[in-house]
């Protein structure tokens, strides 16, 4: 079975961990790393294959709708899902003019966002 290597992008330390341990759990997801900043998925991203960046919109610096038009510039092929606490139409469509893939409310259940991920590959 192959992996869908995932990174999460996200300020929150306490959602960072809680992801870490979601992940662990699931046999088709393959946690790569976590990062506080959009700079620094920038630079991961160069150096190792990653398939899905879970993107925290709002953070100190470079924002998830900004890191995400800068990602999918020179990698189109990666996923963003673009997380937030706000369910707000403006920065939906903000994301998703950046380039993100999907978007996901922080407080959903994270099996909702489970099965965004799965939906980009089928067939792992």
């Amino acid at each position: 079975m192959k992996t869908i290597r995932t990174l999460v992008v996200d300020d929150n330390a306490p959602f960072r961990e809680a992801l870490r341990f979601f992940f662990e759990e699931q046999p088709d997801i393959e946690l790569v790393g976590t990062l506080s900043e959009g700079t620094k998925c920038l630079t991961y991203v160069n150096k190792h294959p990653v398939d899905v960046v879970i993107m925290d919109a709002r953070m100190p610096g470079i924002d998830g709708p900004e890191a995400t038009q800068q990602l999918k510039r020179r990698h189109k092929n990666i996923k963003v899902v673009m997380c937030t606490i706000w369910d707000d139409r403006e920065l939906k469509n903000y994301a998703k003019h950046a380039g993100a893939d999907e978007y996901f409310v922080k407080g959903e259940p994270l099996t909702v966002l489970l099965k965004k991920i799965r939906r980009f590959f089928p067939h792992t």
